[in-house]
């Protein structure tokens, strides 16, 4: 494979949101790390850990790669389309060749996925099986009637962390509920900064993404309310196991979020493809500064 083709699907899988994905299973190990400390006769297991942050990143991977595609046989990839450079579009890779490749990162997110089975037992599989479905769903259904914001706080949020939380401690608990919620809430903002960006094209492809049916002005607030939602979550959770004071590690986030919500709100259509990455950047800020919240 040459350089050029290599790069090709670099920007197909788009590395900018894998973040997003990584992100959950981030602050769930931390949550965990600190949860086996308290549990007597728990041990840290590394190898969940590492399975459980592969599986979400092919998964990221694999709704990249479906999303092209099915957007690419909806006719939604206009030529006055303002979004990053899709590969089906521009016929930089054909058809069979991104079915291909959404096996192959199928494929290998069931192959990551399996082992935690041998953690959390055969419901696991389901799981894994729902995870993959929604996957392919939220490219044919749910981004298309308005319903893509639920998947994201479930799938990118709520379920990835108290999962993971789970299978590395053995226990279901309000914190890790309530820290999945965060996690959704502050990953949703990437999806807002998508949908606000595609607004006038989603409109015309009758994409009824949420920002085309509550309008554009409105869109932009959602940004903004989504962090202070995800904020208010993870305050809770680290209140709920480590106190107050620990809350202070939020401040760094909640001032960037602030200062990015601004921005954003006066931005340019045409300029927030830029905001793709700043939004992946707070959304990783995020994690990091939860999850040490739970640690230190």
């Amino acid at each position: 494979m040459s350089k050029e083709s290599i790069l090709v699907w670099i920007k197909a899988i788009r590395p900018k949101t894998l973040s997003g994905a990584a992100a959950p299973v981030i602050l769930a190990c931390s949550l965990s790390y600190h949860l086996c400390s308290h549990y007597e006769g728990r041990r840290f297991e590394w190898w969940i850990a590492i399975c459980a942050m592969l599986f979400a990143l092919f998964m990221q991977i694999v709704a990249n790669l479906a999303n092209d595609y099915v957007d690419f046989k909806k006719g939604s990839d206009r030529e006055d389309r303002i979004g990053p450079e899709r590969q089906l579009s521009t016929g930089k890779i054909s058809l069979i060749a991104m079915k291909k490749a959404i096996i192959i990162a199928s494929v290998a997110s069931i192959a990551a996925g399996l082992p935690l089975a041998i953690a959390g037992g055969p419901w696991m599989i389901l799981v894994g099986l729902l995870c993959l479905f929604f996957a392919f769903v939220y490219s044919t259904h749910f981004s298309y009637s308005g319903l893509g914001d639920i998947l994201v706080i479930l799938f990118f949020g709520l379920i990835p962390v108290a999962v993971t939380v789970y299978l590395l401690t053995g226990t279901w608990s309000l914190s890790s509920v309530t820290a999945g919620f965060a996690m959704g809430f502050a990953t949703d903002t990437l999806l807002v900064v998508n949908n606000v960006r595609d607004v006038n094209e989603d409109l015309i492809s009758g994409k009824k993404t949420i920002v085309v049916r509550l309008g554009e002005k409105t869109g932009r607030h959602l940004y903004i309310i989504c962090g202070i939602i995800a904020i208010l979550f993870i305050g809770f959770s680290i209140y709920n196991v480590k106190g107050f004071p620990q809350m202070v590690l939020l401040v760094p986030y909640i001032t960037l979020h602030i200062l990015t919500s601004l921005q954003f709100r006066k931005e340019s259509l045409v300029n927030l493809n830029y905001f793709l990455g700043k939004t992946s950047r707070n959304i990783l800020l995020f994690s990091i500064f939860s999850s040490l919240a739970f640690l230190i």
